[in-house]
């Protein structure tokens, strides 16, 4: 290929993007490498708490309340759902009340 380090040809190129193109990649790679210190954090906070050991039994009865609970004792009923287009069909509306046969406003027009 050419001379020069891989590093300065990145560097060449990263200079020759435009303004909003280095702040793509800008975001990109602070993006990735916040997502390395995170993935080694986590890491380190899992080896230290492998190397330190367990835990006491004492110390879970002591400071943490347990809560024993048969889960076949708890009973919620099934929801009820309903089906509104079928309530709207069997229920009659106001207009269709008022316009029945037996109805005092209709024979006179007065509804008193």
């Amino acid at each position: 290929m050419g001379h020069g380090s891989f590093l300065r040809h990145m560097h060449c190129d990263i200079m020759v993007l435009g303004p909003w193109e280095g702040c793509a990649v800008a975001f990109v790679l602070g993006c990735g490498i916040g997502v390395l210190l995170r993935l080694f954090w986590v890491l380190a906070v899992l080896t230290y708490r492998a190397v330190s050991g367990t835990r006491d039994n004492n110390t879970l009865e002591e400071n943490y309340i347990i809560f024993e609970q048969d889960t076949e004792s708890i009973f919620v009923p099934p929801p009820q759902y309903t089906d509104e287009k079928v309530e709207a069909i069997a229920a009659p509306s106001e207009e269709e009340e008022h316009t029945k046969p037996g109805y005092a406003g209709d024979a006179d027009g007065d509804a008193w």
